[in-house]
């Protein structure tokens, strides 16, 4: 197999194509809600005298060393979400509505979808497209009034 080589593992979703998406958006989904989850914990300790830079290093170092939680932690933790941008405010809000319409035909309730995407929606609303996904963050800030 082609891929085999320069892949870390392959993984069989069945015949049906579209469970590539599925499995994408799935993917895309659980990055937004670690996102939104940063964003808040974050926030709660700023406002309680910790810094973000701190708790995102040590987090990212302990109990959710990866990927994920090290590089968009430490974005979130230093509030800087127009510099090096690689996944668009408009790219979370568009694959977060295909999760909730493939949700939706699926009939599977996903409440804390409905949150990320109603943060997105208001980032957007703030004149923050071009700013990268993990500024969705802001709003956490916001919310909280920093």
């Amino acid at each position: 197999m082609i891929l085999a080589g320069a892949a870390k593992g392959i993984f069989d979703f069945g015949e049906d194509p579209g469970a590539a998406n599925v499995v994408k958006l799935a993917g895309n989904f659980m990055i937004s809600a670690a996102i939104e989850a940063m964003s808040e914990a974050y926030t709660m300790a700023e406002k309680n005298g910790v810094s973000r830079q701190d708790i995102s290093e040590m987090f990212g170092q302990t109990l959710f060393a990866c990927p994920i939680y090290q590089n968009y932690g430490k974005a979130i933790a230093v509030n800087k979400y127009d510099e090096n941008v690689g996944f668009r405010l408009p790219l979370g809000l568009k694959d977060l509505n295909l999760v909730l319409d493939t949700a939706l035909l699926g009939k599977t309730p996903m409440p804390f979808a409905n949150i990320v995407q109603q943060r997105l929606i208001s980032g957007l609303a703030k004149g923050r497209e071009h700013w990268d996904w993990t500024g969705l963050a802001q709003g956490a800030a916001d919310d909280a009034g920093l």
